[in-house]
């Protein structure tokens, strides 16, 4: 009987010992299936890069970034969230894109995060001539691109292979696609007229849209090379139209000339070429004298004009008139005026197509 009695009492310990270990085992596995585990991202280089046919600043992490911007100033925050930094480079001066120096660390908590965030804040001081409302900042993939006074080339359908930019060779809807270039824009503002004050950029922008919409009504696929007050630059003009493999490439522009009495309309081309530009020219200036009612200030061959000399296409350079003529200044403040330019270019486009 103690013998029985002896074994029920170590059998019931041994039972009590398994179910305590047991439980703590659970407890544990519990414990380890609601710990937060969180995955840091690193932020390992800062660089200068072309994208999509633009410079720009690249900020390379390991994961899919997220991040916060600030504009304070004269200054860009940009702040990658869940990040370490993982450079031993904490400040980089650059004096390009508008840009003085960069710096980089890892920020301590303030009012905007809790005490526990992991935050890389990187800071682009800009320079005096640069302003926050000109940047842009992209993510493509683990990279957060930084655009400022250049955005890049939109309306341009690519993939990647192998890490490089694979563009379409031709568009394919079989319409003819005509590039519009409104000249000038952003830190460049072209000429200007005195009275009334009109800068050449914003008539040139508000030309080559009335042209745009022509032409898409009747039937072409378009591509303007800016849409707003940017600066693009002028080989990223001519890249953006071979790119595209436009049909026609048409440059918007103003003119001035030191007499004020000089006025009229003027094309510009490149002659000696075998993208028949000069044929192209002709009918362009034929189209806008007419349309306009103005002096044929005839058309120029000016060889070294980046934008119609590195195209590959026929491509012109519309002078619409002299801004520097009070009497032409009073004419292309005027919607109607404009809205005629932009139908003289169609029509002059249409002729040269269908010849």
């Amino acid at each position: 009987m103690k013998k029985v009695l002896l074994f029920l009492f170590t059998f019931t310990i041994f039972l009590s010992m398994g179910s305590i270990a047991f439980g703590e085992e659970m407890k544990s596995s519990m414990q380890v299936k609601n710990q937060k585990v969180e995955t840091v991202n690193k932020v390992h280089n800062i660089k200068i890069e072309k994208i999509n046919l633009v410079d720009a600043v690249v900020i390379q992490t390991e994961e899919t970034p997220t991040y916060n911007r600030m504009d304070i100033g004269n200054r860009i925050v940009v702040d990658v969230l869940n990040a370490s930094l993982k450079m031993n480079q904490k400040e980089m001066h650059i004096s390009q894109l508008g840009i003085e120096k960069i710096k980089m660390t890892e920020f301590a908590s303030n009012q905007n995060y809790e005490k526990q965030d992991k935050v890389v804040r990187i800071v682009l001081y800009l320079d005096s001539v640069e302003s926050a409302e000109n940047v842009c900042i992209d993510q493509e993939g683990k990279d957060i691109i930084i655009y400022t006074s250049q955005k890049p080339v939109k309306q341009l359908h690519y993939e990647k292979e192998n890490n490089n930019i694979i563009f379409p060779t031709k568009n394919n809807t079989g319409k003819k696609m005509i590039v519009v270039d409104p000249g000038h824009g952003g830190k460049a503002p072209g000429t200007h007229s005195e009275n009334p004050l009109q800068y050449e950029k914003d008539l040139a922008l508000d030309t080559a849209k009335r042209l745009e919409k022509l032409l898409q009504e009747v039937g072409y696929d378009t591509y303007m090379t800016r849409s707003d007050d940017i600066t693009v630059g002028l080989s990223d003009r001519a890249n953006a139209a071979n790119i595209v493999n436009a049909d026609l490439f048409v440059s918007v522009h103003y003119n001035w000339f030191d007499d004020p009495k000089v006025s009229g309309v003027q094309t510009l081309y490149v002659d000696n070429d075998p993208r028949d530009n000069k044929v192209f020219a002709k009918i362009m200036q034929e189209e806008l004298v007419k349309g306009l009612d103005a002096k044929d200030m005839r058309i120029v061959d000016r060889p070294n004009l980046v934008v119609i000399r590195d195209t590959k296409m026929p491509a012109v350079l519309c002078e619409i008139a002299f801004l520097s003529n009070p009497e032409e200044v009073l004419k292309v403040s005027t919607q109607e005026y404009r809205q005629r330019a932009a139908q003289a270019m169609l029509n002059g486009i249409t002729r040269y197509l269908n010849q």
